[in-house]
């Protein structure tokens, strides 16, 4: 009698596992051709004569040898042209060096070598905004963002580059999409949080700034930016206790800030104690002698008191 093959029986779980190890060998293989051509390409890239000036300028750099690091990555260039690391790492020493201009030359040649690395980007937008060109240093990290979405100091840079050239909505988003990558980040949200605070079209995170303070209260920057933020709303009793409050709280740490002393006066001012609306200008005025805004400010609480004229 001829053997029959059995019927199949196998449970739905079985009858999955059988394109699941075929998967898993195809991803296998995968692997194992894309390590073949890692390695290919590294025997290749070894033999460049780009990499070898990289690796004796590295050596050199790491031992404070600038010159040396210098030539070797000159050398680089002249050799092996097409080696994008050659003009990026050349353009880091101009750049440690203050030689912005050469440097933003340099980035711009290893961009178009390699247009998918976007740390070269920020790079450049870091030269750039050195050298005074606010608006192309924006683009270059724009451009950063795009190649690099979630790498949070791209990020951070396209927020300090915007912020700096005027473009306030820019600056904004970048740095609350840093605080969302970075959330434990103390500058990202100081920094989300000022460029709210200046920009009235914005809106800014008095309630992100709590959370934050709760974790750290002894962050005298954070309690300055509540206090301003405060200043902002409308001036509830509630909302002026509060601002007053936050205010005493960063004066304590920042004694001598004259934005804080400023802030806080107004809002003295508008809680109605000008007594000490009056003790708060005078600090101020100790702390900068020419200050009109303090005088203007002593001024208006002595009126307040009912004897004008009198420091």
């Amino acid at each position: 009698m001829r053997r029959r093959d059995p019927i199949e029986t196998n449970t739905p779980q079985e009858q999955t596992a059988k394109p699941q190890r075929s998967r898993t060998l195809l991803i296998a293989l995968i692997g194992v051709i894309a390590i073949g051509a890692g390695a290919y390409w590294s025997r290749q890239q070894l033999g460049r004569p780009g990499v070898d000036h990289d690796s004796r300028a590295t050596t050199a750099l790491a031992a404070n040898d600038t010159a040396t690091a210098e030539r070797e990555w000159q050398a680089g260039i002249k050799e092996d042209p097409q080696f994008p690391d050659s003009y990026s790492k050349l353009g880091d020493l101009y750049m440690k060096a203050h030689r912005f201009k050469e440097a933003i030359a340099l980035y711009q040649k290893a961009i178009t070598l390699s247009p998918n690395d976007g740390t070269i980007d920020y790079r450049l937008s870091f030269a750039e905004v050195n050298s005074g060109d606010s608006e192309a240093a924006v683009t270059a990290a724009r451009t950063a963002t795009q190649l690099l979405p979630n790498d949070v100091t791209a990020v951070r840079q396209l927020g300090v580059v915007a912020a700096h050239a005027g473009h306030g909505d820019i600056a904004y988003a970048a740095f609350r999409r840093a605080h969302e990558l970075d959330p434990t980040n103390r500058t990202d949200l100081l920094n989300l949080s000022t460029q709210g605070l200046f920009e009235p079209d914005l809106p800014y995170d008095r309630q992100e700034l709590k959370i934050f303070l709760a974790a750290h209260p002894d962050d005298y920057q954070a309690w300055y930016l509540l206090s301003a933020t405060d200043e902002r709303l409308p001036r509830t009793p509630s909302i002026l206790a509060e601002a007053v409050e936050a205010g005493e709280h960063a004066l304590t740490g920042l004694p001598g800030d004259i934005r804080l002393i400023r802030v806080l006066g107004e809002l003295y001012l508008a809680a109605n104690r000008p007594a000490d609306a009056l003790k708060t200008y005078r600090k101020g005025l100790a702390s900068k002698p020419d200050s009109n805004e303090m005088l203007h400010g002593i001024a208006i609480s002595q009126e307040r008191l009912g004897h004008p004229g009198t420091q």
